[in-house]
Order: structure tokens, then C-alpha cells, then sequence
């Protein structure tokens, strides 16, 4: 006989069966429950009786925990549901098997949204199975957490009956299977591909994250009507004709680890290819990840502007036919394309798509054609595009900037020239390549090295610190004991010219040396014994205009100074006598901001700034008075980590910093008193090489680094106690030639900061 419920609540032991009746009664329900949310604990057998009854109706609400515990394992069954919970929100817990027994209705149906749990870690045998649907979800969110198998069985002529429909959005996830039966119906010699769907959301926002298999007939997860979604699947996702399927008005998102499959059928003499994921009309974007993969057709955007996003992960990731046209595979219809901080891509096989692809702090390689309606935005800085062939390479660059690389393979270039728009790869000066820029680039000074497997790679060069006529040579900046100024610009290793400059009296000192309004000349930067701060932005070698800036009281003094945010404008770093570190960082010629960064003990010292981890910013490095070496590396303006380097001992002092191999990242320059001379070569702010340089006697002391003869790489300026000025010029971190340059008297002394 049927159960009315009127104890709350109520539990139906192991091997009871109770049994709907044919009188019609409660609809032939084996349990109902109304007036109340009543809870019910099922470990024996319920089933409904006739084609239109449920197994348990709960009309206002409730809870249904379909237990097991031993051979205790709880069933229950309709003619039509087998569960229902309607009037109110109702929750599911399911250890054993709802079915419906006949060839229509589900499993479990709610009214008014709710909660399924099927199964649990470790607890897989659970079972929800129904004839047109699953578990469906009405007049409320639903949330369904799966680790058994929720299925959809129908065999009649029906092509979309879902394993789990949501009308209002909600969450799915998924461990275990959703599987919504398939099959083929035969018109003559035509297949046409029917069955169910995985999953269907058809109206609300509904998350779905799958660990499991989603599969069905006609596709593995539906979006329609004005639902929006994000797909993220970690297992697999199938569908005989669509992986995921997107026919909404609004935008779906799916993140990909795994792999969606859509599907290929003979007809005829024909294979027809469905994509493995179809987008709808609005903007949708997919996720992939390295190792993922859309397996028996294309990953179609579909209308709408639509973003493909390369993520980064374990190892690098293959993109293969970004803009395909056919059904077969590859990428199409998504204008932007963006790679992420930290990914590694390979491109494969692009076709002639327009599109833009942005890249962050990012690895990617074009390995083979590239046509002209592709650009490649270089958006942060950090980033490096390999070409393999440059004669196939017809896209366009934007966006280039401090901290990227362009890495020609397999061609050797010793220099490049730019005129707008066009960088053209030159050996021997005879040029054999060009690249196309779409927009200009600010300060075109680049430097040019071997990338150490036959190829090239080309860089913005960071700038040399003391460029005081924007030609791209580091020049030397004197100051007299009596006060008098004079520079020496600099071509080709060798002396110039040399300027005399205004000589303010000796209260004044100079303190920093970069380029503080963005035009792409070096300005100086002087302080007063009274505190005041001064700027003399410079032109053509010469004082273009002296500007008073803020003036700190003496306890702040100037320890560095850097591009620390990135935007192109050298910055300025203070430390105070209490271990407070402040930023100012500039804008025109004038502080845009004052940021505080911590305050280290005094037991650390600044001892340089450079870009020791080649992502366009400028960072920070420490002493310790007990050797360690730390570095801060800066983003934005602001402390993105801080890493121990190494520990020398206090017999090595850093005595200078800059670009030493060529290959756009700063090194670390030692000196020991026993006059030693190593070079730490950095690679993503780590040391890479430890190497011994020459040993000049200690008569010689480091004055200076810069790249003076401007072929991409920093030199080592020394100065000798008895006045001598000699040049190192270095390749490939080590030294290449060893020039003099004079020897002013020692009431001269050039002025160099670290």
C-alpha cells in the first residue's frame, strides 16, 4: 500500500517494498508527502504503479535520501518519475538506483529548483536513470554533484532529451557519467544522428565542471534559449554530433583541460563533420589549456565577437588551423585571440582568418605560413614570438615593446634598420627580410643577438643609462671637483665629442642618471645639501630645461633608479635612514606618484637595479651585510616577489649591472678585493652562468656600464687611479676588446650609478 507521510522522518527500512496502487490513489505514488517539506530515507523498494505514476511525490518541498548501507540499498521507481519534489525547493541524495519504468518521463523532476547528490567519493554504484530525461530542473535553479551515473535511455523518435536539463541555470558537477543514449534513424540510405544530451541549460547562468564523461546523442552539453554558461571540463565531453552545442543570445565560456569530441557519419558518399564545439551568436569565449584537445571536428566561435584563450599550464600547447575554413579541425571565427603570462604555444598550419593575437608575458612560435590579416600584439611586455621561416611570415606587429623578443630561427642577422611600419633584418648590411608593424614603436633602438641555435632575436634595447643625444650610445658624464660638468658622447667604442654643461655650485650633486619624461634621451638628476631635488631634462647633449621637483628631508636619499612600472618613463627609488624604501614614479618630468615598498633592515643595502628577469620592468637588488644577494622583482610599480640568489661572501662587491650577453635580460658584474672579476649571467631573475672575467690589478676600478658602441650589448667602463680611462667592450658575456680612452686628471670623476 502507499505511504502518506506524516512523521518527519520518516525511514523505510532495508527489504520493505512498499507499492503504488491501482486505484488511483496519491496517482499511484508509492510515497506522498504535501502540506509540509517533509524528508524521507529510503533503504527499501518504492515503486509507483501505472505509466503515469512516480515512485515518491513530495508536492511541497522535502528532502529524499535514497540510502545504502551493506545489502541495504535503497530503489526507487515510477511508470513516469521516479522522483518528484515540486511546490517548494527540494534536495536529493541518491546511494542506490530511481529509474522510471516506462518509455517516457525521468528520473527525477523539480518543481521549483533544487539539490542532487548521486553517489560520493568513492561510492560510484548510485544510479539515476530515466526514458526522455535524467534530472530536470523547473521553476528554480538546480545543482546536481555526480559521482555515479545519471542517464537518459530513450529510443524513441526524439532528438534532444537531456540526461540533466536545467530551465534556470544552475551547477553541474560532474565525476562520475551522464550518458544520454544514441542512436541512428535509417530514411533510405541517409543516416540522421538522434538521441539525447549530456547536459541542457536552457535559460538562467548555469556553471558545469566535469572530472568524468558527459556524452549524448546528439551532443554532450546543450546552451540554448537566453542561458549563458561556463564549461569547465577536466574529462571528457562527447557528443555524436556536437562536443558542446551553443544556441543562445547570450555568451558562453568553456575552459578546456581535457577532451571534447564531436563526431563524423557516413552519408551516402559523404562524411559529414559537426564541430567539436559550436558557438552560438553572441560573444563566447574557450579556454584551452596545454594537452587539451576537440577531437572529430572544429571548435567553431560562431557569431559574435569570440576570444580563443591559450592558457598556461604543464609544458607548452600545438594550436593547429586557426582560421579553417572546412569542418574537419582546426580554429575559426574568433577575432582575438590571447595568450596568457607564463604560456608556451606552438602555431601550426593558420590560415587566412583576420585576427588579432594578443600576447602577454608569453612564449609562442608560428612554425609555418602566416598571412597578412593575422597581427601579433605584443601587450605587456615579457613576451617572445619565434618565426621559423621569415619568408613566410606576413602578419603584423603591434604593440613591441621593452622586454619582448622577436626570434628569427635558423637565419643569422648582424643588425636590423626600422623605418615606420617596416623592421627589416640586415647581414653584412644588406638586407634579406622585413617585418611588417602595424604601429609605430617609440624609441625604435634595437639590439640584435644570436639566439644561440643558429637564429636571431631581435629586442627593443633597454636604452643606455647616460644617453644625453638619443642616439643609442651610452655617453659619459664627468664632474669637476670645481663644479664643472662636461659629457663625452660616445660612437662605436670610441670618443665623440666632448660638451661642456652648466656647473651649479658644489652644493649640488648628481644623483641619478635616466630618462624621466619618456623621450627617449637620458635626463640628470641632481640634490642639494638642503634637500632640494632638481632635474635637467637634456636634448642633443645638452640642458634642455632645469625643473625643481619635491624636496624629502635628509633622511631620504636616492638609491636607484628604473623603469619599475613598466610604462616607458624612468622612475625613482629612495631609501631612508630608517630603512623605508618609497617610489616615486614619473610622468613628463614631473612624480606622477610616492609609493612605499617595506622597509628591509639596515643590515640591506641597495646595490643596483636592472631587468634581471627580461619582462620590460626594472627590478631591485639587495646586499645583506652577512653576502646574500635578493632580488625584488617590480610589476607595476610594486613588489611581485623577492628571491634569494645567491650568498657570496663579503670578499665580492656588485659593482655593476646591465645587459652583458646580448640576450635582453640584466646580468650582475662582481668584483673581489683580491681584484677578481666574475659576471653573473641572469635568466628569469636566476642566475644562469657563473664566469670568471679578467682580473685588472686593483689600480682599476669599475666606472661605469652601458652599451657605448651600441651593438646591443653592455660594456664595462674603468677608470685607473692614476686617471686612465679604459673600455671593455663584451659579446656574449665575455670581454671583446680592451681600449683606452684617455686619461683626464682626477679632479675629474664620472659620475655612474648602479
Amino acid at each position: 500500500m502507499p505511504i502518506k507521510l506524516s512523521t518527519n522522518p520518516t525511514t523505510i527500512i532495508g527489504g520493505q517494498t512498499i507499492t503504488g496502487t491501482p486505484l488511483g490513489v496519491y496517482g499511484g505514488a508509492a510515497v506522498v508527502g504535501y502540506g509540509y517539506p517533509w524528508t524521507l530515507i529510503n533503504y527499501g523498494a518504492l515503486q509507483g504503479f501505472g505509466t503515469t505514476s512516480f515512485g515518491v511525490d513530495l508536492e511541497d518541498g522535502g528532502k529524499v535520501v535514497n540510502a545504502a548501507n551493506g545489502p541495504a540499498v535503497g530503489s526507487i521507481s515510477g511508470g513516469y518519475d521516479g522522483v518528484v519534489i515540486r511546490g517548494a525547493t527540494g534536495t536529493l541524495a541518491n546511494q542506490g538506483t530511481i529509474s522510471t519504468t516506462g518509455s517516457g518521463g525521468g528520473g527525477v523532476y523539480f518543481g521549483a529548483g533544487g539539490t542532487v547528490t548521486n553517489g560520493a567519493a568513492g561510492a560510484t554504484a548510485a544510479v539515476i536513470s530515466g526514458s526522455d530525461a535524467g534530472i530536470v530542473f523547473v521553476g528554480g535553479p538546480g545543482t546536481v554533484t555526480n559521482f555515479g551515473r545519471i542517464e537518459e535511455r530513450a529510443t524513441t523518435i526524439n532528438i534532444q532529451t537531456p540526461d540533466i536539463q536545467l530551465h534556470q541555470g544552475g551547477m553541474v558537477t560532474n565525476s562520475g557519467v551522464i550518458f544520454s543514449n544514441n542512436y541512428d534513424l535509417h530514411i533510405g540510405s541517409h543516416y540522421i544522428l538522434a538521441g539525447g544530451i549530456g547536459v541542457e541549460v536552457s535559460g538562467g547562468s548555469a556553471t558545469i565542471t566535469n572530472t568524468g564523461s558527459i556524452g549524448g546523442g546528439v551532443a554532450g552539453i546543450y546552451i540554448g534559449g537566453s542561458a549563458t554558461a561556463t564549461v569547465t571540463n577536466f574529462g571528457t565531453i562527447s557528443g555524436r554530433v556536437f562536443g558542446i552545442d551553443v544556441n543562445t543570445t547570450n555568451g558562453v565560456t568553456v575552459i578546456n583541460h581535457g577532451t571534447i569530441k564531436g563526431a563524423n557519419f557516413p552519408n551516402l558518399n559523404f562524411t559529414y563533420v559537426y564541430p567539436a564545439f559550436g558557438g552560438g551568436a553572441a560573444d563566447d569565449r574557450v579556454v584551452v589549456y596545454p594537452g587539451a584537445e576537440f577531437l572529430n571536428g572544429a571548435v567553431n566561435g560562431g557569431g559574435g565577437n569570440n576570444t580563443l584563450e591559450l592558457a598556461a599550464g604543464v609544458g607548452g600547447g600545438l594550436i593547429q588551423g586557426l582560421g579553417e575554413s572546412d569542418s574537419f579541425g582546426g580554429f575559426r571565427n574568433f577575432g582575438v585571440v590571447s595568450v596568457d603570462d607564463g604560456a608556451s604555444w606552438v602555431f601550426q598550419s593558420m590560415q587566412g582568418s583576420t585576427d588579432t593575437i594578443n600576447l602577454a608575458a608569453a612564449q609562442v612560435e608560428f612554425s609555418g605560413t602566416v598571412q597578412a590579416s593575422h597581427t601579433v600584439a605584443f601587450t605587456t611586455g615579457g613576451a617572445t614570438a619565434k618565426i621559423d621561416n621569415v619568408s613566410q611570415f606576413a602578419g603584423r606587429i603591434t604593440g613591441f615593446q621593452r622586454g619582448d623578443a622577436l626570434d628569427f630561427a635558423g637565419v643569422a642577422a648582424t643588425s636590423v634598420t626600422y623605418t615606420p611600419g617596416v623592421l627589416t633584418l640586415k647581414n653584412g648590411g644588406v638586407g634579406f627580410a622585413q617585418i611588417a608593424f602595424s604601429t609605430p614603436v617609440a624609441n625604435p633602438l634595437f639590439a640584435v643577438a644570436a639566439d644561440g641555435s643558429g637564429g636571431t632575436t631581435v629586442r627593443l634595447d633597454t636604452g643606455p643609462e647616460s644617453d644625453f643625444n638619443r642616439d643609442g650610445t651610452e655617453d659619459i658624464l664627468w664632474r669637476n671637483t670645481n663644479s664643472a660638468t662636461v659629457v663625452w658622447t660616445m660612437s662605436n667604442g670610441q670618443l665623440a665629442s666632448n660638451t661642456g654643461l652648466p656647473a651649479p655650485d658644489s652644493g649640488w650633486a648628481i644623483v641619478g642618471i635616466g630618462d624621466f619624461n619618456g623621450d627617449g634621451t637620458d635626463d640628470i638628476l641632481w640634490r642639494n645639501t638642503n634637500s632640494g631635488v632638481a632635474l635637467w631634462t637634456m636634448n642633443n647633449g645638452q640642458m634642455a630645461s632645469n625643473t625643481g621637483l619635491p624636496a624629502p628631508d635628509n633622511g631620504w636619499t636616492i638609491a636607484g633608479t628604473g623603469d619599475f612600472n613598466g610604462d616607458g618613463t624612468d622612475d625613482i627609488l629612495w631609501r631612508n635612514a630608517n630603512g623605508g624604501v618609497a617610489l616615486w614614479t614619473m610622468n613628463n618630468g614631473q612624480v606622477a606618484s610616492n609609493t612605499g615598498l617595506g622597509a628591509p633592515d639596515n643590515s640591506w643595502t641597495i646595490a643596483g637595479t636592472g631587468d634581471f628577469n627580461g619582462d620590460g620592468t626594472d627590478d631591485v637588488l639587495w646586499r645583506n651585510a652577512n653576502g646574500a644577494a635578493v632580488i625584488w622583482t617590480m610589476k607595476n610599480g610594486q613588489l611581485a616577489s623577492n628571491a634569494v640568489i645567491g650568498a657570496p661572501d663579503n670578499g665580492w662587491t656588485i659593482v655593476g649591472t646591465g645587459d652583458f650577453n646580448g640576450d635582453g635580460t640584466d646580468d650582475i658584474l662582481w668584483r673581489n678585493t683580491n681584484s677578481a672579476v666574475a659576471l653573473w649571467t641572469m635568466k628569469n631573475g636566476q642566475i644562469a652562468s657563473n664566469t670568471g672575467l679578467a682580473a685588472p690589478d686593483d689600480g682599476w676600478h669599475v666606472a661605469g656600464t652601458g652599451d657605448f658602441n651600441r651593438d646591443g650589448t653592455d660594456d664595462i667602463l674603468w677608470r685607473n687611479t692614476n686617471g686612465g680611462v679604459a673600455l671593455w667592450t663584451m659579446s656574449n658575456g665575455q670581454m671583446a676588446s680592451n681600449t683606452g680612452l684617455g686619461a683626464p686628471d682626477n679632479s675629474w670623476q664620472i659620475q655612474h650609478f648602479l
